[in-house]
């Protein structure tokens, strides 16, 4: 889950900047893109976008799930 939300976070950022700069017409195109890459960031690492979501979710009502989610995402290795 740390390794999926680190993807998602860096594609997200990324698409973000993109679509800041982008042309108007180019806005709506670089969004789907970003949504596509943001869904294979998530699957890629063996989750549904549902699961994540879900997972999300739980760690924005619950502070242990979220302080564990971090604490991995401060591990050198994701564990």
């Amino acid at each position: 889950m740390a390794a999926a939300l680190e993807r998602v976070t860096s594609v997200r950022q990324d698409y973000e900047t993109q679509i800041s700069k982008a042309e108007p017409s180019d806005k709506e195109r670089l969004a789907d893109e970003g949504n596509n890459a943001i869904e294979k960031a998530v699957t890629d690492h063996g989750l549904s976008v549902e699961e994540f979501n879900t997972i999300i979710v739980v760690a924005q009502n619950n502070p242990d799930v979220r302080q564990k989610i971090l604490q991995r995402l401060r591990s050198p290795n994701g564990r």
